[in-house]
């Protein structure tokens, strides 16, 4: 899914403060709760809180900060790609 920083305010606009990860997937924003568990794990992902062993909930400006961090570096690796094929 690609994302400006523009899309990703108005996407995120109406999710609650605090969002499990089932309705992330749901929403589309990452592809299965593998993909979030891996994230967190490896500590890549967005913030979270674990609010007991197994309730895990995202803070929206969290989730926010990680999908415009990932849409920068997404932009910056395309933006090199274009320079070097000029070139």
């Amino acid at each position: 899914m690609k994302f400006n920083s523009t899309s990703i305010d108005q996407m995120t606009e109406s999710l609650p403060e605090l969002i499990a990860p089932k309705e992330l997937v749901l929403i589309g924003l990452f592809p299965s709760l593998t993909t979030l568990h891996r994230l967190r794990k490896r500590g890549d992902g967005p913030g979270y809180f674990l609010l007991s062993q197994k309730v895990i909930r995202y803070p929206k400006d969290e989730l926010i900060k990680y999908l415009k961090r990932q849409w920068r570096s997404q932009s910056n690796v395309e933006a090199k790609t274009i320079s070097e094929k000029m070139h």
